[in-house]
């Protein structure tokens, strides 16, 4: 493993069906970037309690507890100098407002949205 570098967060809240993971295929492709696909994903299947097929195999291999999530995975430290994370904008329903107040404050963010 490399050195630990001070990486910037890309966010990019999405609707569906607004291209965001063509997006963040186009992202991966650069050496100097790391992409995070729906981090906290498995938080939403948590806190809803909403039922898919994978819910169980998905709830086993990733972490679930936002916080942690937000602190060791989206901001944890990185190898690489960017950090794309790409989030749909439901999250948003089931965090802390304190933690949105500063999220959206200091952090880099852009917004897809379609409209058909």
């Amino acid at each position: 493993m490399g050195s630990e570098i001070e990486t910037e967060v890309i966010h990019s809240w999405s609707a569906p069906r607004s291209l965001s993971t063509s997006l963040m295929y186009s992202f991966a492709q650069r050496d100097d970037t790391e992409v995070l696909d729906e981090p906290l994903y498995a938080h939403h299947l948590k806190v809803t309690g909403v039922d898919r097929p994978y819910r169980e195999d998905l709830l086993s291999q990733m972490e679930s507890d936002g916080n942690k999530v937000v602190n060791n995975i989206i901001y944890g430290p990185g190898e690489k100098k960017y950090r794309y994370c790409k989030v749909h904008y439901y999250i948003l329903k089931f965090c802390n407002t304190m933690f949105f107040f500063f999220f959206f404050n200091i952090f880099t963010h852009f917004y897809l949205m379609f409209n058909a």
